[in-house]
């Protein structure tokens, strides 16, 4: 953890869904809280153009803030690593 990696991200509600489209690089440095955690977490190992899928309820991810959406959708996270390094 530590190193700073730049992915992808799409947002998607588990019926296909798009609540946040991969439109911009989204720079972070891993295991710093920059970012949500289950993201971080499937970032962890990551090779560089690799794709993964995260997955995961509403509440785990976001607990019960209001964001909009029903608290008991299912999230799916979309990611892929662009970038290494600063």
């Amino acid at each position: 953890s530590g190193d700073k990696i730049t992915l992808t991200i799409t947002i998607e509600l588990i019926d296909g869904t798009v609540l946040q489209a991969a439109d911009k690089p989204v720079p972070f440095r891993l295991g710093s809280g920059e970012i949500l955690e289950i993201i971080d977490t499937a970032a962890l190992n990551m090779m560089m153009d690799e794709q993964k899928l995260a997955i995961a309820p509403f509440q785990r991810v976001f607990g019960n803030r209001d964001m909009g959406i029903p608290m008991d959708s299912i999230l799916v996270f979309k990611l892929k690593r662009i970038a290494n390094g600063e």
